[in-house]
Formats: C-alpha cells, structure tokens, sequence
C-alpha cells in the first residue's frame, strides 16, 4: 500500500510539476553528455600536467608540459600555417558565400532546386569531402589534371598533394567547398528577413546597386555574418578531417596545422600529457576568440 501511495504521490508531483518532469525527461541525455564530454575534459585537463607516456612511469610535472610547449620548434611554424588556412578559408568562405546568398534572394527560374544543391556540400561529413578532392587532384586520374591537359595548360599531369607549394592551398579550397553553403544558408536567413521598404526607399534616393549593398543590406546582415563567422573560425582552427584524408600533414610537413600537430604528439609519438596541453592551449585560444567575437557582436547590438 505504501509504495503504491508514493507512486500516485510522485505522479501527482510530476503532473503539477511541469519543470520536474522536463528535467526528468532530459536527465539520460544529460548523463550521456556527461559520459561522453565532460569527463574526456576533466580526464585530458587533469593528464596535461602529468607525464602520461608508455616509455617511462606517468608522474606529476606541474606546468613542465605547458613549458616545453613553447620550446617546440615546429610549433610556431604549424600555428602560423594555422593562421593561414583560417584567414584564407574564412575570406573565400564569406566572400563567396554572401555573393551567392544574395544571388539566391533574387527570384530566378530554378531557384528552389539551386538552394536546395548549393547545401549538397555542408551535408557531406567532412571525411568524405576529403575522399572526393583527392580523387579530383588525383596524379594519374583526377578531373583536374584532365581538364587542365586538355586544354593545354599543362604539359603533363602533376601531383598536386606532393608540391607543398599547392597542397595547403587546395586543402583550404576543399574546406571552402565543403562550408560555404553553411555561410550561404545563415546568411540568406538574414537577408529574407530585410524589408523591401528599405529598398524601394534606397532607390526612390537614387541609390545603384552597390550603394543599396553597402548601405541597406550589409549594415542589417552584420548580425548573421559575425555568428557564422564565430562558427567558422572555431571550425577551421580544430580542422583536422580533411588534412587527415588528403595529406596526413604532408608535403614537407607543409599542412601539418596545430591541431594535427596535436594528433601526432598525443596518439603518434605517445605522448599523452604534453598533446593534452597543447590541446587546451588550443582551446584557450579558440575561447579568446569567441569572447572577441561576442563582445564585437554585444557591440553591434548597442549600435
């Protein structure tokens, strides 16, 4: 009798408890995320100041890890290569990306199936993306090299992946390919949210094209262009798929970017505490920015 009194008691609660009943419903997922998130960081922060590596006994080091972090010579070199690959990425990202989103806000035969392509890269997982730029680039049977002896603008086929002077370069294109449909998407969301009162008042002004651009349509969209933009940069520091796939961080080590760099140390070279640490140095980073960017954002909402 009493336990089923405590039942219809507990059902009773949950009935008039609608926040008790959220929460219990939310409460697997809740301890999933624990599992599967919190406890890797807790583990991956707690093991940055150890000495975690199969050759010698794990023992405590202090910041002896964060220490040597900036005695490591090829560091400097694959954050600034870091630095590249995100700028590069991010401006061909942006830049293609708004011209295409306000393409597709203007009524064309066609339009809904062209929105619906143009989102065709964004739904491939990045290894995938991966797959298909090698076999464009491909030394013996890529698209590119065929193209391009085609129509004589190369004498003989070449091995784009193995020159490190292209392999960054198509490497960044290839995250550019696989992104900027995300770039195209917030954006549009932006721009179909625009009144057209604005545009017919900017042309009843005498204002061309640029000028309603410039004027109308960028100061409204800034808003969808720095939240993609905050997602964009955190992404292309923490690349890792698409270098994996097609280089593996070669030539040369010529797309060795930081994060690989992190793979390498941790999982190649077994040195777990010292990839933890520069792991969360990554992320410190990628904090920093996200704080920059918000309060630019806070900024521009008090403007």
């Amino acid at each position: 009798m009493r336990s089923a009194t405590y039942r219809q008691s507990f059902t009773g609660r949950l009935e008039h408890n609608e926040g008790l009943f959220a929460f219990l419903l939310v409460l697997p997922a809740m301890l999933i995320v624990l599992a599967l998130y919190i406890y890797p960081l807790i583990y991956s922060f707690v093991i940055s100041f150890l000495r975690s590596d199969i050759r010698y006994p794990e023992e405590f080091r202090g910041l002896k890890n964060y220490i040597e972090i900036f005695q490591e010579p090829d560091l400097l070199v694959s954050f600034l290569r870091t630095i590249y690959f995100t700028v590069v990425s991010l401006a061909i990202e942006m830049v293609g990306g708004i011209a295409i989103a306000v393409a597709f806000n203007n009524r064309f035969f066609g339009r809904p199936v062209a929105r619906s392509l143009i989102l065709i890269p964004w739904a491939i997982p990045p290894v995938v993306t991966g797959i298909i730029w090698n076999w464009l680039v491909h030394a013996k049977i890529g698209v590119l090299n065929y193209v391009l002896y085609s129509l004589h603008l190369l004498p003989r086929y070449k091995p784009w992946l193995a020159d490190p002077r292209w392999a960054m370069n198509l490497i960044v294109l290839a995250d550019a390919w696989k992104w900027t449909p995300l770039v195209v998407l917030l954006v549009l969301a932006g721009l179909q949210a625009i009144p057209e009162e604005l545009y017919e008042a900017a042309t009843i002004d005498g204002a061309g094209g640029a000028a309603v651009f410039f004027r109308v349509t960028l100061p409204v969209i800034s808003w969808p262009i720095l939240v993609t933009l905050i997602l964009r940069t955190v992404e292309a520091i923490r690349v890792f798929d698409i270098i994996y796939v097609m280089t593996r961080g070669g030539p040369a080590n010529a797309t060795k970017l930081t994060t690989f760099y992190v793979w390498e140390i941790a999982f190649k070279h077994h040195r777990m505490g010292f990839g933890a640490a520069l792991a969360w140095l990554v992320t410190l980073l990628i904090v920093i920015l996200a704080v920059f960017y918000y309060r630019l954002l806070n900024r521009r909402v008090e403007l």
